[in-house]
């Protein structure tokens, strides 16, 4: 059995605004194991980015986590020095953000951009010279299969296309080889035969490596591709866990239901479905079950309870009082449409 990689504890992680104080991530918790691919799905503002971000301590301010568990190979994160989290980030857990644009810096060529993180993160007495990390660099570019590598690393950001830019992010996320990968929504708008490319140079690039992958994500054809299990967040809560196979046979959250059944398919003859109402304000959350307001099996219990998350049968878990209640049947995806 694989040892686990990533365990998380009731994180809490706060934004302190004039406004008043926004619950983005409340109270969440699940594993990943070594290897593994797990999707983090939900809406906007679910906090599956914050998330991410909690577990490498870069959420900006006025954020801060308040509570919670974050342990990585069993050291909690949360208990770290500012310096040991630096050593750790981009050699052992990286990100690719979801915004290639705005996460490149556009005054600095590639080969500077991918040459400084490598080198920053060289121990001292094992300093790389900067003509092996150019070499290096173009070893990085050439297996995320940007063409003529040796000559495009000395452009800019401004010179790529969108795919490429991307396929840059992926690079540089993977400079150290890091044990761990969170892909923040890394098809976000490209378009769809550059984001199949996308995906599956990041499922060659995770088996290569033999890295844990977070991917994260509101579509779900790209969970159905790319994940064996799936974390479904909604208003900065789980509302389920499975294995991916499993939520799209028997989801029982009527939100994974209604996150399926939105997905648009080939063979769809009537309107498509749309998930009625927002995404609640999480600085006065609703009471109860956050997704009782827009749930169509809601009773009173939802709107006074918190569900807890249980296991309903082996590895799959539900935070909703009614789910014995209700049958629910998933959509199926077809991700070759």
């Amino acid at each position: 059995m694989a040892e686990t990689i990533l365990n998380m504890e009731g994180l809490k992680t706060y934004f302190f605004t004039e406004a008043g104080i926004v619950k983005a991530v409340d109270d969440i918790s699940f594993h990943l194991k070594k290897g593994e691919s797990l999707g983090l799905v939900g809406e906007s503002g679910s906090g599956k980015t914050v998330t991410a971000l909690s577990v490498l301590r870069i959420v900006p301010k006025p954020g801060r986590t308040v509570d919670g568990k974050v342990e990585f190979n069993g050291d909690d994160l949360l208990k770290k020095t500012e310096q040991e989290m630096r050593r750790l980030r981009g050699s052992e857990i990286a990100i690719i953000f979801q915004d290639p644009s705005s996460s490149l810096n556009p005054v600095y060529n590639i080969e500077i951009q991918l040459r400084d993180v490598i080198m920053a993160h060289q121990k001292l007495d094992q300093k790389m010279s900067k003509a092996k990390a150019r070499e290096r660099v173009v070893e990085l570019l050439e297996t995320v299969e940007i063409p003529d590598a040796e000559t495009r690393m000395r452009e800019y950001p401004h010179q790529f296309s969108g795919g490429m830019k991307q396929r840059v992010a992926i690079a540089r996320a993977l400079a150290l080889k890091p044990k761990l990968l969170f892909a923040d929504e890394p098809t976000t708008n490209l378009d769809v035969t550059i984001q199949a490319q996308v995906l599956d140079l990041l499922n060659d690039l995770k088996k290569k490596f033999g890295m844990s992958l977070v991917m994260i994500t509101h579509d779900m054809g790209i969970i159905a591709k790319m994940t064996a299990r799936v974390v479904v967040l909604y208003a900065g809560r789980v509302c389920e866990i499975a294995k991916t196979y499993d939520l799209f046979e028997r989801p029982r959250h009527p939100y994974t239901e209604a996150l399926l059944a939105a997905v648009p398919r080939l063979d769809m003859r009537k309107t498509l479905r749309v998930i009625p109402g927002n995404i609640p304000n999480l600085i006065e959350p609703p009471s109860g079950c956050r997704f009782h307001p827009r749930c169509q099996y809601a009773t009173q219990v939802c709107e006074k309870g918190i569900p807890v998350l249980e296991e309903t049968e082996p590895g799959h878990f539900v935070a909703c009082h009614e789910w014995q209640n209700i049958r629910l049947k998933g959509e199926k995806v077809n991700i070759d449409q």
